[in-house]
């Protein structure tokens, strides 16, 4: 998705990164800022190039940690021999003021936006499976560094306490989030122990942050975007939010299914929402079990193991997707709290939710 044009002023010396990149200037009529969490633009320059450039938003520690897993995969890809693994060319960066600039893709659309439409494949999900396979399976480079630091979420520690300083600056979801954690210890243990099984697992390089959001189509060719989070670690993080993704997918068609009905996000029951739920579940189900096709074909990790972690890590996915939402609202609606509960069931039995996604034994 993208709005008009954030003010070019926002990203100080971005012009002059593109100027000394050799690729000119934007030329303001084709300028579009997609929405998301740093800002960044799109579009043609006086060059006859179409970029893609992007200010790296933050404390200044998380932007010089999310600017060097930038270059550590720019390194790695560099290195590794890749077919199935396709991202955008990086053209040039400014590490001191966090800004990277890569070449723009032409006129392609989101996997999220073609699924919201109705269009999605598949076969692209086993397209995916096989790119990420192979970076699973590609060897850590001995030049580059790479970061070995576990990603933010989830934590434990919120379990157990909640310091003043972020109730103060927690909205009224995120509290209730909070207290839907520290009132549920089988769950809290179920995230404890899932943690403690990932200890024990390989250290490979990953995304770290794989949503349909993040996968490109352009030219009928799949690229995998925005590589903030890579890092070696368990393989089964990547499988495992992607295909949390679907299962999120699932619940949150309920709503775009039927929008004749009022308030329909607030109106819906449980057990009507599991219901329609699991039915939708159903039918997106074949991208999960096409997915883990084609990263079984191209990785060694494709084991019951590895399917039992990722089923828990998709479980944790839609507490994940919970958390973000709760920073922007008073309340959380009935549909965000039974996805929250399917969640939680994967992650108390991910040895029996595992075959019900789609992950684990005989492939085709």
């Amino acid at each position: 998705m993208a709005t008009q044009a954030k003010p070019l002023e926002q990203a100080e010396g971005l012009v002059d990164l593109l100027r000394d990149l050799g690729l000119g200037e934007f030329r303001p009529g084709t300028l579009v800022s997609p929405v998301g969490r740093n800002d960044s633009w799109v579009g043609d320059t006086s060059t006859g190039r179409r970029v893609f450039a992007k200010q790296l938003l933050g404390p200044k520690e998380s932007v010089d940690q999310r600017f060097s897993r930038i270059a550590s995969f720019e390194r790695h890809q560099a290195a590794s021999t890749y077919v199935h693994l396709r991202s955008p060319h990086l053209l040039g960066a400014d590490s001191d003021r966090g800004q990277v600039v890569f070449e723009a893709l032409g006129d392609g659309e989101s996997l999220a936006a073609q699924v919201i439409q109705g269009t999605g494949d598949p076969q692209r999900s086993r397209e995916i499976g096989s790119a990420i396979g192979e970076l699973h399976a590609s060897e850590a480079g001995g030049a580059v560094h790479y970061d070995t630091s576990k990603p933010d979420l989830p934590q434990t520690s919120h379990f157990d306490e909640f310091p003043l300083d972020r109730y103060l600056n927690s909205t009224w979801g995120e509290l209730q989030v909070v207290k839907l954690h520290q009132d549920d210890t089988a769950f809290a243990a179920a995230v404890k122990h899932l943690l403690i099984e990932e200890e024990k697992s390989p250290r490979v390089p990953s995304h770290c942050d794989l949503r349909l959001d993040q996968v490109m189509i352009s030219d009928n060719q799949t690229h995998i975007l925005d590589w903030e989070e890579f890092r070696l670690a368990d393989p089964a993080r990547d499988i495992g939010s992607y295909a949390g993704e679907w299962v999120y997918r699932a619940i949150m068609d309920i709503v775009r299914a039927d929008q004749s009905a009022p308030n329909i996000e607030l109106n819906l029951d449980h057990d009507l929402i599991i219901e329609r739920g699991v039915a939708k579940l159903l039918e997106l189900r074949p991208h999960i079990v096409e997915f883990w096709s084609g990263y079984s074909a191209k990785s060694a990790f494709a084991d019951d193991e590895t399917a039992v972690r990722a089923t828990g890590f998709a479980g944790w996915h839609l507490h994940d997707r919970l958390l973000a939402s709760s920073q922007f609202r008073s309340t959380l609606p009935p549909i965000e709290r039974a996805a929250a509960g399917i969640g939680r069931s994967m992650l108390l039995q991910p040895e029996k939710f595992a075959a019900v996604l789609g992950l684990g034994g005989e492939t085709a």
